[in-house]
């Protein structure tokens, strides 16, 4: 995929995408992680300190918020990560995923 077909297609995304049971606490927790994996990539590192920085996300959440908060960070790991490498900002990349 392209990067101007990729940006299109976030636009599309925000605009149609409406999930059923996202919370503002699902959007703040993919906001959050993705902020750190953005972080993490303005410092030249490697795609594996990409990964545990998003990763980390989930050593703030409260216990019993662990298990969800570790999904979250799963898909942001497994389709978000290319959207983090290519600088897309936390609020498209949670929006385009379902969270926000």
């Amino acid at each position: 995929m392209h990067i101007p077909s990729l940006f299109v297609l976030l636009g599309l995304t925000q605009t149609i995408i409406v999930v059923a049971g996202s919370s503002a606490w699902e959007c703040e927790i993919c906001e959050d992680a993705v902020d750190l994996g953005l972080a993490a990539l303005k410092d030249n590192s490697t795609t594996t300190v990409v990964s545990e920085q998003v990763d980390s996300a989930c050593s703030k959440v409260a216990s019993n918020a662990t298990s969800e908060c570790e999904k979250i960070v799963g898909t942001i790991l497994a389709k978000g990560l290319e959207l983090i490498e290519n600088n897309v900002q936390p609020s498209a990349v949670c929006s385009y995923l379902g969270y926000c």
